[in-house]
């Protein structure tokens, strides 16, 4: 049986496999029958893509688990920049699993969803109209699926409207979920999570996105309706490509490009042709030169792995295989494979691994720990570089510096200070001097007054730099069908124990948050004291602390970077010595307690304590 999709002349012409009874069985469909001569086969329907009607909004946010396909962490190699590879992450949610017949309609849950993802697949291969051409080849990826058999785990978490699932909720639960899943590597590694939903979103909603939020492990993901008949696949498609398409900053179509017809459409008009504007190619390359780089450059690697039946020869390892180099003859590439048979060359001792595969692997040997081999090297401030543990070819997973550690991003010429939030540097200044800038009118930075609008983690307030002479100049409706763009995850506020006007707090959830529960994987030498840990000398070091284990030294009594700690001495400072001073007459002095390291929590004077201003 053939699923697919022929795209020609401005119109999409779907291939489905249609159940009928009795032999003779012949392709068909709109009153074609190429076969003509009453042979046997799958008869199929084809038909012109026509997907639900869907008004979609964009926002540039944050039980049992049935994981199907490869879950190892194989390493990945680098590609040149001409193809971008993105690594989806497919979840079936409860409703569609339930839609499938439950258990006995795994497997063709599984066929249906991979039918989708092929087609997403064609769509972004498929030429843009106008004549004009995507800045990269943009190669869609599914990576791994994975389906909740139970409640999705965060429906207690979800707000409804009547029976409808509101789409800001639902999205933001699933980044939220897959982001934690990520960092513990309860999932297949991705650069793109994709929720399949059977439930009902609000409103007229089909899809919801992140715009622009593209190798963003907290924000990289959408959420989309679809349906479960053979008939539904395109329309899901559509939906999947265009939500996709505002993870890499796409805008819904107008002037000067068509409102309809196309797949950023904002309104599905049941003539959706399968193609991106000349718009869409636009903005898509602004996203590549203006954000991409920010973001952590996730779409250069070639995927080893997809989802689905292994087929040696074809360049992914997959399950049963060694190695897969794409050819019968892999000398000239990577001699360490059997091309013919996708298996590691016999050799004496056996090959363990392949160079070309894996970065923890030497002349076809598993590189020992004792080496201390970098097989991923920091890709800025906020990330930190992993080396080969011994016993595996394959790279441990990535891992960041401690949540909250101070940083910066340059672009343009300017540079932006702000706090490390999953191995990227978050700033309300670059939020909006460079990310508003290029997604809406007008030209926008930071100042001290509008900056406090942005402490709550609600809706984006920022300083309109046309009026560089009034701070108070603030601007807030970002908005794209009347939903205002939220403060991203990650991004500095300040939190009401800390000093005024310090902003050490990290927006997670729509909530100012301490940084120390945002921290997932704990890791020596992440900069942060993780449970377990003593001390932690992170990247500046501490006089006090054993660096390689994390524990305080025979002699020492507290870390050096505590304020408590007398980090000449390594020697608890007395009780009664201040820590933190009174920033005005409503607050108090703050003194060491004599036990401990740690200064006591930023308290004021009682309410109602008279003051003068």
């Amino acid at each position: 049986q053939l699923t697919g999709l022929v795209l020609g002349h401005g119109k999409a012409i779907t291939v489905e496999p249609e159940a009928v009874s009795g032999a003779g069985r012949t392709l068909s469909g709109r009153g074609l029958n190429p076969a003509g001569d009453g042979s046997t086969g799958a008869r199929h329907r084809v038909r012109r893509v026509s997907d639900e009607r869907f008004l979609d909004f964009q926002a540039d946010v944050a039980t049992y688990f049935h994981a199907v396909g490869n879950e190892s962490n194989t390493s990945r190699r680098l590609t040149g920049s001409a193809i971008k590879y993105v690594e989806v992450y497919a979840v079936n949610d409860n409703s569609r699993f339930t839609a499938f017949g439950g258990a006995s309609g795994v497997d063709r849950l599984a066929t249906h969803s991979t039918a989708v993802f092929n087609t997403v697949t064609t769509m972004y291969k498929a030429a843009p109209t106008d004549g004009a051409s995507m800045p990269y080849t943009i190669q869609i990826v599914l990576a791994g699926m994975g389906t909740f058999v139970t409640a999705d785990p965060y429906e207690a978490s979800l707000v409804y409207q009547g029976t409808e699932t509101t789409v800001s909720s639902c999205l933001e639960q699933f980044n939220s979920w897959a982001q934690t899943q990520l960092a513990a590597g309860e999932i297949t590694d991705n650069d793109n999570r994709v929720l399949l939903s059977g439930r009902n979103f609000d409103g007229n909603t089909v899809g919801y996105a992140g715009l622009g939020s593209m190798c963003l492990r907290s924000r990289s993901g959408s959420i989309n309706m679809c349906g479960s008949s053979a008939s539904a696949v395109p329309g899901c498609a559509v939906t999947i490509a265009h939500e996709m398409g505002h993870n890499f900053g796409m805008r819904h179509d107008g002037s000067p490009c068509p409102s309809s017809g196309l797949i950023m459409e904002a309104v599905g008009n049941g003539n959706t042709k399968g193609q991106f504007s000349s718009c869409s190619v636009s903005d898509v390359s602004t996203w590549f030169s203006s954000v991409y780089n920010k973001q952590g450059t996730c779409l250069e690697n070639m995927p080893t792995q997809v989802f689905g039946d292994p087929v040696c020869r074809n360049g992914f390892v997959e399950a049963g295989e060694d190695c897969d180099c794409g050819l019968s003859d892999c000398t000239s590439i990577d001699p360490c494979c059997d091309g013919s048979k996708c298996k590691f060359v016999v050799n004496d001792p056996p090959y363990e691994c392949s160079d070309y595969l894996a970065p923890c692997c030497q002349s076809c040997m598993i590189v020992k720990a004792a080496a201390n081999f970098a097989c991923r090297a920091a890709a800025g401030s906020c990330d930190l570089a992993e080396v080969c543990p011994g016993g595996t070819s394959a790279c441990p997973m990535d891992e960041f510096v401690y949540p909250g550690q101070s940083c910066s991003v340059s672009q343009g010429g300017a540079t932006y200070n702000g706090l490390c939030s999953a191995g990227q540097c978050q700033s309300m200044s670059y939020t909006c001097g460079v990310d508003v800038t290029n997604l809406f009118d007008g030209t926008w930075d930071m100042s001290d007054t509008c900056q406090a609008y942005n402490d709550d983690c609600g809706t984006v307030v920022c300083h309109d730099g046309s009026k560089p002479s009034d701070p108070t100049e603030c601007g807030q409706y970002f908005a794209t069908h009347g939903v205002q763009m939220p403060v991203p995850e990650g991004t500095p506020c300040w939190f009401p124990s800390d000093p005024a006007f310090q902003r050490l707090g990290m927006c997670h959830l729509g909530k100012c948050t301490k940084p120390h529960s945002l921290a997932i994987v704990p890791r020596c030498g992440n900069g942060g004291i993780d449970f377990g840990e003593e001390c932690d000398c992170g990247s500046s070091g501490d006089s006090c602390c054993e660096c390689s284990t994390c524990m305080l030294k025979a002699t020492s009594k507290c870390s050096s970077l505590e304020d408590c700690c007398d980090s000449s001495t390594c020697q608890l400072k007395a009780s009664g010595t201040a820590c933190r001073a009174a920033l005005g007459t409503c607050d108090i002095l703050e003194a060491c307690s004599g036990s401990s390291g740690i200064c006591p929590k930023d308290v004021g004077k009682q309410w109602g304590t008279a003051c003068t201003a």
